[in-house]
């Protein structure tokens, strides 16, 4: 099996960079971020499905939303998706999450069950 890929956002000027699963139309917290990123996702009227994922890449400004249309060759695992053995894929030290720092934040390409799965997260 091909080892996995893993890069960082060296050039984003990100606070941080957000998750949005297939059929997640909103962050889950209630803090001053998420109500910040909801915001823009309703004002820009984001409707989630089953067909995409997207990446919510936020600035001190603006917002930017990244979608992805899924497929074989690219799907997301979110943390709570990620099981044993996608685990040992991941490169020591990678923590996945759903909302990671723009400072440490990066994506972990794996091949899992004829799939191609990007997972975000912190890098050290």
């Amino acid at each position: 099996m091909a080892k996995p890929r893993s890069f960082r956002l060296y050039r984003l000027d990100a606070q941080a960079v957000c998750l949005l699963q297939p059929y997640q139309d909103r962050l889950h917290s209630n803090d001053a971020f998420a109500a910040r990123v909801n915001m823009y996702l309703a004002a820009n009227n984001y409707v989630a499905d089953e067909g995409h994922f997207a990446f919510v890449l936020v600035g001190k400004e603006t917002i930017e939303l990244a979608p992805f249309k899924r497929s074989q060759k690219l799907d997301v695992l979110a943390k709570h998706e990620i099981s044993s053995s996608a685990e040992e894929m991941l490169p020591k030290g990678f923590a996945p999450h759903d909302c990671a720092s723009g400072q440490s934040a990066g994506f972990v390409k794996i091949g899992l069950r004829a799939r191609t799965y990007v997972v975000l997260g912190e890098l050290p």
